[in-house]
């Protein structure tokens, strides 16, 4: 970016955002160019309601005529880095921002590194991380996805990566993205390191098509020497998000949003029939059985129990468990 444009960097952890912040300040990057906000990034998000009001004022006629949904999607990047300023409103003493609510489709490049299992870290001795820990982090995965994809503008890049080596945080991933967002086009990832003698693998073929598999990074420990895991992935948005209804993802459009002000805006829930709520009995039964046992079943549950819960994004596959 050589200084120019605007770098906003999330962490959920304030001492790690202020850690961030120091860093920049120690390699000389100016106050106005990097921004470090404190905040969950799955409550990024305005509400829908919030950025109709928005986009009404950018563009009256425009937002009166579609809905509002193409005013804020064809800003110049300039204006675009102004209301990205303008989120930026609640700064604590040590510097850091908090709760800022972003309109849609602001942001040229995405580079989102989850919360992940970290199974690729090395060296290790002992691996304790059990299979509950790698699906609870594969559904916060989800949510953080659902939000990069909505900030991030048409024509904009998207990197998702992870320090794991399971497939099911790296290439189920990349096909929950490609199955749920039909504007995410996979492209393949540059890669500066095999020419450094450090060897890189494609992706998993059983999890993605050859084609997919070839196009994102992965580094596996066992194979590079001296090397920890890391897996990386580039997609390029094709259009707006904002044009289509996402209704198929299985979760209200804006049921991780807030209302401009930092506070979440909860969908109401409709009441439900009697044989919607034995059906809920049955799958809170199984749930708790799995856990007992530690069996793909109970794993099974939970994800039946995820996706009706509004505070995850549950996967494409998961359509028919609802039924």
């Amino acid at each position: 970016m050589q200084g120019r444009g605007l770098l906003v960097a999330v962490d959920r952890t304030v001492s790690k955002a202020v850690k961030l912040r120091e860093t920049g300040a120690a390699f000389g990057v100016a106050d106005d160019f990097l921004k470090v906000v404190a905040a969950d990034s799955t409550r990024l998000l305005l509400s829908k309601e919030a950025r109709l009001e928005l986009a009404k004022k950018l563009e009256p006629s425009g937002a009166a005529k579609n809905d509002g949904q193409h005013a804020l999607a064809c800003l110049p990047r300039e204006r675009r880095r102004l209301l990205a300023l303008e989120s930026l409103s609640s700064m604590n003493e040590r510097g850091v921002y908090a709760s800022p609510s972003f309109p849609p489709e602001i942001f040229d490049k995405v580079l989102l590194d989850p919360p992940c299992s970290a199974l690729g870290l090395r060296p290790r001795l002992v691996i304790g991380t059990k299979a509950k820990e790698v699906h609870n982090a594969c559904k916060q995965q989800r949510n953080l996805l659902f939000t990069a994809v909505y900030l991030l503008r048409p024509g904009g890049y998207m990197t998702y990566s992870t320090c794991t080596i399971s497939a099911a945080e790296n290439e189920d991933m990349v096909k929950f993205v490609l199955d749920s967002f039909p504007c995410m086009e996979l492209i393949a990832a540059p890669s500066a390191t095999s020419s450094k003698g450090i060897p890189v693998s494609t992706g998993l073929e059983g999890r993605l098509s050859k084609d997919q598999a070839a196009k994102v990074l992965r580094f596996d420990p066992c194979e590079n020497d001296g090397y920890t895991g890391f897996f990386v992935a580039l997609f390029r948005k094709t259009e707006s998000v904002l044009k289509r209804e996402d209704s198929h993802l299985g979760i209200p459009l804006d049921s991780r949003s807030t209302d401009g002000k930092g506070a979440s805006v909860k969908p109401q829930r409709p009441r439900k029939r009697q044989s919607d709520r034995d059906r809920d009995d049955a799958g809170s039964g199984e749930n708790e059985g799995g856990n007992e046992g530690g069996n793909e079943g109970g794993n099974e549950g939970e994800d039946r129990q995820a996706a009706k819960s509004p505070d995850c994004v549950p996967p494409k596959r998961m359509r028919h468990d609802n039924r």
